[in-house]
């Protein structure tokens, strides 16, 4: 279940790093947003948070810009793992759980 938030309460809590729409659908697809955000057009983006640091994607991101380059190959590799025919479910979902890591410390080095 994911909360209703606001972006001023996010960037508080958290150090946020935006993402676009689905350009992580691959390295979270294990993971469930906690918050959400919306405004007078709906619905803006989703928080997924990680300890101090979180990935806002959706519409309307907010937080520090994340390199494309860098997204797409962070992305290109989870899609080869979840893909992949010889890892069961639990070791996908451990391989992603540590490309997610290594991806939040390329971003905040």
């Amino acid at each position: 279940m994911k909360y209703r938030t606001t972006r001023k309460n996010v960037l508080s809590w958290y150090e946020c790093f935006q993402v676009g729409y689905c350009d992580l659908q691959d390295l979270l697809s294990f993971e469930a947003p906690r918050y959400y955000t919306c405004g007078v057009y709906g619905w803006n983006a989703d928080v997924y948070t990680f300890g101090d640091n979180a990935i806002v994607t959706g519409y309307r991101p907010f937080g520090r810009k994340t390199d494309s380059k860098l997204v797409r190959a962070y992305n290109d590799l989870a899609r080869t793992i979840f893909h992949e025919y010889r890892y069961t479910w639990e070791e996908k979902e451990d391989l992603l759980n540590l490309l997610i890591d290594e991806f939040l410390e390329t971003l905040t080095a």
